[in-house]
């Protein structure tokens, strides 16, 4: 019986990509299928009962279908017993996620249609082009996944399900390499007079100047996030064309320091607000622009 039903599934999942292949467009979608690849284990109980639901998102070897594996195991009795297990193919065509199938171990096997937005994921299951259902798949802001079910009745949707999931399998290469990369340890960069430099970023922003000798400690700084951006050579977000760099300070009282700046005889933009805090900018003696952030709180 298990051998058939992924015989079957298998079928399914090829006719789907002739079909797509074949000239039937995908929807657009924002790639949130990438951003589903892994491995996710539920955080609370499905509708069933106590359990543990995995859910599995991998592409296939020649990269034509995107396959979601779902299994539900009972905890009840500490046996982890299999409830409920199925399967899904989606077509992928030119990067872009199209219609698919889904079968399971209760013998559902129903064709299923992606509904895609920049964080959500809705798949109608269909049986002979009629409606009978949906899931939805929606990351959240804080990285975890949310599956949500629903079955038509009488024209009505009816919630039946919903989980939350964590990721069991972050990216092993980010995560290999977060072991290592701590943070930046220093900024360089060339000036006319570095002395000069050195000296004006102490005196107006309290960045020490490097230390002379190995006994002494550099410049510490607080804990914090960090932005790390490459940007287009002809940007317009900071400096000329010939400044490459733009240096952005974490701030506290960002009204204070500027009115200390501006009574040095530094210009100083006036702040502005922004989702993420308040940002202010002014040059250093030889013109490299510099950002003033005083995060959100």
């Amino acid at each position: 019986m298990r051998v058939l039903f992924f015989l079957l599934l298998l079928l399914a999942a090829e006719i789907s990509f002739s079909q797509s292949a074949s000239g039937q467009s995908p929807l657009k979608e924002k790639r949130i299928w990438e951003r589903l690849i892994g491995e996710w284990r539920s955080e609370d109980a499905s509708h069933l009962g106590p359990s543990n639901a995995v859910l599995k998102v991998e592409k296939t070897l020649d990269g034509n279908l995107l396959k979601l594996t779902y299994q539900l195991s009972s905890i009840a009795d500490e046996t982890n017993n299999e409830m409920f297990a199925g399967v899904a193919y989606y077509s992928i065509s030119q990067g872009k996620v199209g219609p698919g199938f889904w079968a399971d171990s209760i013998g559902n096997l129903f064709s299923i249609s992606p509904e895609i937005t920049k964080h959500k994921l809705t798949a109608r299951w269909e049986r002979a082009s009629n409606p009978v259902g949906r899931t939805v798949y929606e990351l959240e802001t804080d990285g975890k996944l949310t599956i949500t079910d629903h079955v038509l009745r009488d024209g009505e949707w009816l919630q039946f399900n919903h989980m939350r999931f964590v990721r069991s399998d972050e990216d092993t290469e980010v995560k290999e390499m977060e072991k290592h990369v701590l943070g930046i340890g220093g900024l360089f960069f060339r000036g006319d007079d570095p002395t000069s430099l050195s000296n004006w970023y102490e005196e107006k922003l309290a960045v020490i100047p490097p230390p002379q000798s190995y006994d002494q400690r550099p410049w510490t700084q607080e804990a914090g996030c960090t932005v790390f951006a490459p940007f287009e050579t002809d940007t317009d977000y900071f400096g000329t064309r010939s400044q490459q760099w733009m240096v952005n300070f974490r701030v506290r009282d960002l009204d204070g320091l500027i009115e200390k700046l501006r009574n040095s005889g530094e210009d100083v933009s006036d702040p502005i607000l922004l989702p993420n805090g308040r940002f202010a900018r002014l040059m250093d003696p030889e013109g490299n622009p510099i950002e003033l952030w005083e995060p959100s709180e």
